[in-house]
This record gives C-alpha cells, structure tokens and sequence, in this order.
C-alpha cells in the first residue's frame, strides 16, 4: 500500500512480504463467513447447557436490583436507573440493559432460563467472529488469510471465559461495538472525502463500546495502530490530535468516572499475596502475564475462571522483567529493518489492549484472566493470517502439508474450547476445573465448599439432600484446610475463612462443640474476625453458655459497631438472663440500624411484657404487623 494524498492505494509493498494485496469486494467470501459461523457454533455449543455461576452471576443477573424494578424493566425510571448505576464499582450499563430485555420479553425468572442468556452471548461472539473476518479483508488479508485469522479469533480456548460466563455479555457486546467502529474508521481512512459519514458512525460506535465495559478506553490507541499499519501520518498533530479528539475525550471522560468508582467500591485496594507486593514486583507481574498471554495464544493451557497471586514470584517472573522488554524492542527492531509493518501493527494492537490489565496498577483480584485478551488477541491473529498467507505463496509445493498441520491444529484448538467450555456448566464444574489446574490453592475447595454450603441452607428439599450438600461443603472445607495448611497459612485471613466455614458446617449439622473449636481457631489465626466472634457467640447462646455468648457478642461489635444483628442476638441472651434494660438498649440500637425489621419490634415487645410495661409491647406488636411480620394474637 502506498500512500497518495493521505488516500490508500491497495498495492503490493515491502510490508506484504511476498503477498499479494486482493481487492477485499472480490471472491465469494459467503463461504467463508458461513464455515465461521458453524464451526464457532460448534465449539461453543455445550456453552448453550450451561447455567449461572457463584462468580457475579448472582450480583449481575440474579440478584440485580436493577433487574428488579416495580414500575417496569423498561420503564424510563429503570433504564435511567441502568445508566446512572454502577455494579460492584463496575459501570457497564448497556450490557445491564441487554439483561433486563431478556428477562422483560423471555426469562422472566432467569434463574430457570439461563439458556437465553447463553445462546445471545454465543451468537454476539460469533457476530465478532464475523467482524474480524471483514476487518482483516479491509486490512488488505487475502482471503484465506483473513479466514484463518477470524477462525483463531472465533474458536480459540482463550475466548471461552466471556462467551461461556453469563455477566462476561460484557466482553462480547463492547467488542462487538468496538470492532464495528474500528470497521467504520477502516473505512473511513480508505477514503476520507467519499467516506466521511463513517468517521461519526465509529464515535457512535465507541460510545456504545464505552458504555459495555471499560476497556474500549483503548479505541484512540488502536486506532494509532491502524494509522499505522495503513501508512498514514499517525505521528502528525493533524491525525494523532485533531481527528482523534473525540476518541482522547471519550477515553479520558469514561476513564476517569471509571477510575473512581473502582476507587469507591475499594478495588484499587490490594488484597491477598498483592497486598505485598512492591514496584518491582508489580512490575515483574505485568512482564510475566504478558509472557504468558503470548505462550497461551499458541498453547493455551491452565485455563480456568481464577488465578492466584503467588505468595512469592517465580523466578521467572523476575526474568520476564528483564527479557520481556529486551525481546520486545529486539523483534520491533528486527521486523522495522525488514520493513514487517504487519508484524509491528499486530504486536502494537495486541500491546495497547493488554497494558492495562497486567495489574502493575493493582485493581481488584484480576491476575492473568482470559477474557483480557479478547480483542487483542486479534492482533496476533492478523500476524498469523499474514503468516499463512506468505508461507501458502512461498512453499506452494507443501501445500498439502501445510493444509494438513493447520487442520490438525484448528481441529485441536476446537475440542479444547468444547471442553473447556463445559467447565462453565455450574459452579462446582468451574471449581473443579479450577482444582486441576491448582491442586495445591485453597481456592478452588473452599469456593466449592462455599457453594454447596449455601445450596444446603438456601433450599430445603429433605434431609437427604440437606444433609449430603453438608457433607460435600465439609469435605471441600477440608481439603482447603489441607492445601492451606501445605502452603504454610500464608496469609491468617484466609485461614480464618477457612475455619469459619468449618464452624458453619458443624454448627448445621448440630456438633456445636465442633463449631466452636472451629471459631476459636478462626479467632487465633485473625482476631480482629467479627464473623467469627459472632458465630461463636451464637453457639454459646444456643449452648445456653449466656455470659460467654454476650463476651463473644461484645467483641465482634467493638469490631463491627453498626451490626444490627449482633445486637440483637445479644439482646436474647440479656432477655434470657433476665436482664431486661440490658436487652431494650440492644434492641432499640438493632432497630436504630435497622428499622424495617419486624422481627426486631417483635423481639421487643416480648422484653416489654416481660418488663409489664403493656402499652409499649402492643405498640411495637402493632408495628411489626405493619412490616409484614407474623405476630400472634395475644401480642395485642
């Protein structure tokens, strides 16, 4: 391609290495977009039998207040509600808006379809798919070229995590925006004058890119590297600046309301092993998953929903910070001499999609997450679409040979993501995968173990059952007790989770002695444990242990001063020890946090009989009734 008068001309430059340009309206390229349609349906078909998970599901689709709005889901109310929300310090209001439309017209109890959910992630990633295969024509790929590459961004194993996650609508919907804007600036750069319409097309497409997810901050980067691959004067103030400006005031606008909402909800807060780590370390972080993410583009391998941070770096996190960098410059050096642009455009796109995820800034657990790599994997698959071309011109003999290997390879690549995406079924597949990938985290068993713990107490179905989600909660427990333990206790939160988790079972299933050993031990290893301080002043309560009970009670609201329930908990033990006042004052504080409880005005006007004070026990019967409470007669 050369350039005339900032226009493209489509010929043959040093840069093609070999390949000839094709005019991207020629050959018929429906097959092509047809075979990508099936064979990304194919492996991304058992993502259709999969239900929600125990990781944001609940905080995004199925305990969504936003989900949940009397007037209407949408209502104008709800959809400004939807745009001037954020989840969980996240702001990704059209994705939000998708779900509410499928649970108005199809899934009015998402919980029993999650199907809906599923199919229209599947069918928007393969709308991407599709995207990629015309964004890769109009990067002058030949067509097959541009098939291989559309192939490796449509069934790669790395895309499993935000087809098969259901709140992951996220990835697929801003990508879906975000590469039909890069689509409209290609085809604007193409022909400025004829095309111009298209310049306002990709802005309106980034700002939908920008209200799906965060990441399309990256737009006005990207599109640098387009300037780029396409010979334009990228470096000039008219092109990088002014033409750019809506894209740098988008980006600068979104990321900014971006920053300080992951700052209100605590996520630039470090937790875990990260708590620990230092520049250096951080840094050393960010060049080994960037590492990584280039090895997994080839072999993608330990795939799972979760990484944990090390307690301490490998080594070769450390020779990443080194080699990375070096090898970075060395092949941009090398493929600049070449005159490789299609190299240096593939690795910068990749580049300025990733940098800001490999958590050299820390925000929240993040470490190594597939779905980070979504759109920039698209840039090393324009580099292998380039490759296959160049080497189909170059050994044209091996042909056969070369069809065969990349058969073999696509095929591999595609029972991988079958597989991989069936661990998305439900939680205890995804935790599972997650202990074969890490046998010796915790994570995995205690998540597990948090599952079936909450399946045992959310639905009652009989004993059986009940029971049986217990024993597997407590074998899980176990054994994240036992991996815990192999890795030292690195960190005492963690292992105080850990045991309170045990307590919980063995409180359930009525071993209260059990119990308490559990939350002493959980008191040992995290003083300053509220939960577990409370949970054991429970089971001296229950114990009829009243004065151990009140001490544990205390503890846990020196920690926690606004808990209403502790206090109210407290409060039945000054009642059972007929400390009357003692009780009142706990219950008035209960109801002071929490006043829309009934059963706290209930609580109370028990104290007041007891205390024969009969006007204020009718007075706080009657106002339980009024919140919905179940009072008996004699109260009144």
């Amino acid at each position: 391609m050369s350039e005339t008068n900032g226009k493209i001309n489509p010929q043959k430059t040093k840069w093609d290495s070999g390949v000839h340009s094709i005019d991207v309206l020629s050959g018929n390229k429906y097959i092509f977009i047809s075979l990508l349609v099936i064979i990304t349906f194919i492996a991304f078909f058992p993502t259709l039998s999969c239900g929600f998970v125990d990781w944001d599901d609940p905080s995004y689709i199925l305990e969504n207040d936003l989900l949940n709005a009397q007037n209407g889901l949408l209502s104008f109310d709800n959809i400004k509600r939807i745009f001037t929300s954020d989840v969980d310090g996240s702001y990704n209001p059209i994705p939000i808006l998708t779900f509410a439309i499928e649970k108005q017209f199809v899934a009015p109890d998402p919980a029993t379809s999650p199907f809906i959910f599923h199919f229209d992630n599947l069918l928007l990633h393969i709308c991407n798919t599709v995207l990629v295969f015309a964004i890769f024509l109009r990067f002058r790929l030949p067509v097959m070229g541009a098939f291989m590459g559309a192939l490796l961004f449509g069934i790669h194993p790395m895309r499993v995590e935000s087809v098969a996650w259901a709140t992951e609508r996220k990835d697929v919907l801003y990508g879906l925006f975000y590469l039909a804007a890069i689509l409209c600036y290609t085809n604007y750069i193409d022909n400025r004058e004829k095309y111009k319409k298209w310049h306002f097309f990709a802005i309106g497409c980034s700002v939908l890119a920008l209200f799906s997810k965060i990441q399309a901050v990256c737009l006005p980067l990207a599109f640098v590297t387009i300037d780029y691959l396409n010979k334009r004067k990228w470096r000039s103030a008219k092109v990088l600046i002014i033409e750019k400006a809506p894209w740098w005031i988008l980006s600068a606008t979104f990321g900014l309301a971006s920053i300080y909402l992951l700052n209100k909800g605590g996520h630039f807060s470090p937790e875990g092993a990260y708590a620990k780590y230092g520049l250096i370390d951080r840094l050393a972080v960010g060049t080994y998953t960037y590492g990584i993410y280039l090895i997994k583009a080839i072999y993608p391998y330990r795939l799972t929903y979760f990484h944990d941070y090390p307690d301490q770096l490998p080594m070769m996190a450390f020779v990443s910070l080194v080699c990375i960098p070096v090898l970075t410059v060395a092949v941009a050096i090398w493929a600049n001499k070449q005159k490789l642009r299609y190299m240096l455009f593939g690795m910068a796109f990749f580049t300025v999609h990733v940098a800001f995820l490999l958590q050299i800034v820390p925000v929240g657990l993040a470490f190594q997450a597939d779905r980070f790599t979504y759109i920039g994997y698209a840039g090393l698959f324009f580099i292998a679409g380039k490759l296959y071309s160049y080497f189909i011109n170059k050994y044209n003999k091996d042909i056969r040979f070369i069809s065969a290997g990349l058969v073999l390879y696509f095929t591999t690549l595609a029972i991988a993501t079958y597989t991989q995406a069936q661990t998305w079924t439900d939680t205890p597949a995804l935790c599972e995968q997650y202990i074969k990938c890490y046998p010796n985290s915790y994570n995995g068993y205690n998540q597990a173990g948090i599952y079936y713990l909450k399946a045992a107490t959310a639905k009652f179905d009989d004993n059986d059952s009940y029971f049986y989600r217990l024993k597997k909660a407590d074998r899980y427990f176990k054994e994240a007790d036992e991996a815990d333990s192999i890795n030292g206790r690195t960190l005492p939160t963690i292992s105080s989770d850990i045991y309170i988790n045990e307590g919980i079972v063995n409180a359930l299933t009525g071993d209260s002695v059990k119990a308490i050993y559990y939350f002493t031990k959980a008191i040992a290893a995290t003083p300053k444990s509220a939960t577990a301080y409370d949970n054991r002043g429970y089971q001296y309560y229950r114990n009829k242990q009243y004065d151990e009970a009140i001490q544990d009670f205390t503890d846990a609201l020196k920690i926690e001063p606004d808990n209403h329930n502790t206090y109210y908990k407290r409060a039945n033990c000054y009642y059972a020890l007929k400390r009357f006042p003692d009780a009142i004052f706990d219950l008035n504080k209960a109801i002071e946090l929490k006043s829309d409880d009934p059963n706290y005005f209930i609580a109370r006007s028990v104290v007041y009989r007891a205390e024969g004070n009969s006007e204020k026990a009718i007075a706080d019967a009657q106002q339980a009734k009024r919140l919905g409470g179940k009072v008996p007669e004699q109260f009144f």
